[in-house]
């Protein structure tokens, strides 16, 4: 039988855990927000492709020169059997920001993802807290 202190303590390290994590990946969004919000659409040259861009599972990643600047761009799998090196793309872009985003991409699924983690992360600790 599990000690009702250890199963407490869990509960607040899980909590925590699920907390910082999801605070940190908020963090991490809001250069992309700025963009989807205050960002406009450029024209970017394809530097890098992977070889091939086959499977979901993976993340692929291209390089884009946007206004002399190269930018690592996560990409979809099949990406690449539809575009080329130095084809010109419209990528949403910020001036001074080391990200862009596609035109059509949207934050809202990552936004509400991040946020049911951290509720979930939130409820784990005060659980935690009351003991029970």
């Amino acid at each position: 039988m599990v000690r009702k202190p250890a199963i407490k303590f869990s509960s607040l390290l899980i909590g925590g855990i699920f907390m910082i994590i999801t605070t940190l990946g908020f963090q991490d969004k809001q250069e992309e927000l700025d963009v989807l919000k205050n960002g406009n659409l450029v024209e970017a040259e394809i530097t890098h492709l992977p070889g091939s861009c086959l499977g979901t599972k993976a993340k692929w990643y291209m390089k884009i020169k946007v206004r002399g600047q190269i930018i690592t761009k996560q990409i979809p799998g099949g990406y690449c059997d539809d575009h080329h090196i130095g084809e010109k793309i419209k990528v949403k872009y910020l001036d001074g920001s080391d990200s862009v985003l596609f035109p059509h991409e949207n934050l809202t699924f990552e936004f509400i993802s991040l946020g049911a983690l951290f509720l979930f992360g939130l409820y784990v600790f005060i659980w935690g807290i009351r003991g029970k």
